[in-house]
Formats: C-alpha cells, structure tokens, sequence
C-alpha cells in the first residue's frame, strides 16, 4: 500500500512541491505488519518495483539539498529540555559566581615583607696570612696582583712609589675601580689624589686583616667614588687579645732599611687597641735620590654585650721620595734600562 504524493499548483510547479510524509505498509505472507516511515523530499518520485517491496528511488534537487541541510536545526530546535525529576538524585551544575561575590569570599591572608641584603657575585678575598707572605713594607696591591684578572705594575720593588702605579682589574684602570679602608671611600688612587688617599699612606701593611676584590660592577652599598669595573675594600686588623709587642727589621741592597714596631695593649673588659710605628729608606734602583717614609696607626675597639662594637682608627704619613723618569719600550730601546734622572 502506497499513499502518493501532494502538488501544490503554481507558476513553478517544480518547485511548488510541498513536503509530505508518507507512511507505506510492506506485507509480508512470514512476518508481520510492520510500518516504515519515509520522508519525501520534494519533487522525488516514487516508483514501486513489486507489490510486496517498495523501493524508493529519490531524483534530488538543489531546493530539496537545502531543505535537508536544514531539518536537523529545525528538529534541535523544536526538541523541548528534559525537565528534572523531583526527588531524583541528578547532577546539579555549579552556580556561575561573580567577580563581586568572589572578592566578597576571598580570604585576606596577612602581608609578609621578606628582607635581604644584596651580594656581590665573584668576590676574592686575600687573609692576612698571604699578606704576611710579602716583603715588610711592601703595598697591598702586592698581595692582590697574583689574582686572575688583576695587574699591577710599579717602578720601585715595593710598589709604594705612587707616581708609577698602576692596577688594573679586567682590563678596567684604576681611575674605574672603587677602594675603601674600612667602609671609608679612599678616592681612584691616582698620584695626588684630591677625592680620597692611596692605601700605602692611609694604614702600614703590616696592619692590613684582609682584602676583598669584587670583579665586576661593584654592590651598590660600596662606599666609593667609582666602581664601574670592580671594588676593593681594605679591611684593618684588630687589636691581639693578649697584650705583645712586635718588632720587625728589614734591610737590604741599594741601603733598604725599615722598622716596623708595634704593641698590643690586650683584651681589657672588651677595650683593646695597638699603637703601631713604620720608618722606611731606601736608594732609588736606577739614578740619583732615595725614596724614604714614616707612618704611624693607632686602632681601638670596644665591644660589649651581644655583638655590638666600636672602633676608631687613627693613621699619619710623611713621604720624600725622588721621581724615576718614565720608561717606554721605545725609550729602553735607545736608552737603555739604567737611563733616569740625574
């Protein structure tokens, strides 16, 4: 059984086709009645091949291609939401929250303020035992010359004559460099300096504690002028826990004579100090004039209860030295090495 077809009669009737459902029944002699449901598109044809099959052989076209895009929407559309059953365990979708109702929530934890003090990468530190390993009287910049990446030159043995040194830390000079004793800023150490004091005239040798060089630029809690290329900072001994006294004599070729002497006073109810006296004199290597000095340092430290401490440090100098005339390659070459002035 087979029901046809509606025509809808129009100007176009190829396109007046109205869509209907037919409903056609397959009678079987060995099975039941059973309904099959077709969905005419339109303008399709539908042609039966045997009174007991029917076969549905569908010409498409380009109205029926739409309209078939467009019934799985109409058919969402129209499909209505399951409502929930009452008393049903079902899942239940989290309530969207709002900025306000989450601000209004939100736990205010206590502010915690963390605290540091910055370091300086690549520091080197000299200890007084490899100052101790110098020739008495001789610079600091002694002791730092056998790091890597420092040079130091001079033209005396000592490397006190001021006129002729020069260090130099990774290619920086000294005029890029910063130097202080004891946190106090000692200037670029150039020959008359006027910003500070070189560090042969501002504390003995012999009463150097130790040396730290940071390679680099410098920590920006240094105290010094200049510290684009790197830091130096002198730190002085203290005073011994036990009262002493201590005498060093040097003497030497081209009439090197020095005096170091120095005593401790001890460790009296956490006060304690030194008074130390450095006389040095000695001919120039090359040419006429000698080179001489004298320096004295007076340091005192009290300390009491848990850590606190104060100190006071106490330094005078007198230098007379003769000049050693510059010396190039060029001027060595056609002078020779023992060229200087008269």
């Amino acid at each position: 059984m087979r029901l046809g077809t509606t025509r809808i009669a129009g100007k176009h009737d190829s396109f007046a086709t109205a869509t209907v459902i037919n409903v056609s029944y397959v009678v079987d002699t060995l099975r039941r009645e059973t309904p099959v449901l077709h969905r005419a598109l339109p303008s399709a044809v539908l042609e039966q091949d045997s009174p007991m099959t029917s076969a549905r052989r569908f010409h498409v076209t380009p109205l029926a291609l739409a309209l078939a895009a467009l019934l799985p929407a109409i058919a969402s559309a129209a499909t209505p939401a399951a409502d929930p059953v009452a008393g049903a365990d079902a899942p239940v979708a989290d309530a969207p929250v709002s900025v306000a109702d989450a601000a209004t929530n939100a736990t205010q934890l206590d502010a915690i303020n963390v605290v540091s003090q910055g370091s300086t990468r690549q520091v080197q530190r000299i200890s007084r035992q490899d100052i101790e390993q110098l020739t008495p009287g001789s610079s600091a910049f002694k002791a730092v010359e056998k790091l890597p990446g420092v040079q130091f030159q001079s033209a005396d043995p000592f490397g006190t004559y001021e006129w002729s040194t020069q260090v130099t830390l990774h290619g920086f000079d000294q005029s890029r460099l910063g130097y202080t004793l004891d946190g106090i800023p000692l200037g670029n150490m150039s020959y008359g300096v006027t910003n500070g004091l070189h560090i042969t005239r501002a504390i003995i040798s012999e009463n150097l504690g130790s040396v730290e060089i940071a390679q680099g630029a410098g920590a920006l809690g240094t105290a010094s002028n200049t510290n684009l290329g790197g830091t130096m900072q002198f730190y002085s001994a203290d005073p011994q826990s036990t009262p002493g006294l201590r005498l060093v004599q040097t003497v030497g070729s081209d009439a090197t004579r020095r005096t170091f002497v120095r005593g401790d006073t001890g460790d009296r109810n956490g006060l304690s100090a030194y008074l130390s006296y450095a006389n040095a004199s000695t001919d120039k290597w090359k040419g006429f004039g000698d080179q001489q000095s004298e320096q004295a340092n007076l340091k005192t430290v009290y300390q009491w209860g848990d850590g606190n401490r104060l100190s006071l440090f106490v330094d005078t100098s007198r230098r007379k030295e003769y000049d050693y005339m510059d010396l190039s390659l060029t001027s060595q070459r056609a002078l020779g090495w023992d060229y200087d002035y008269l």
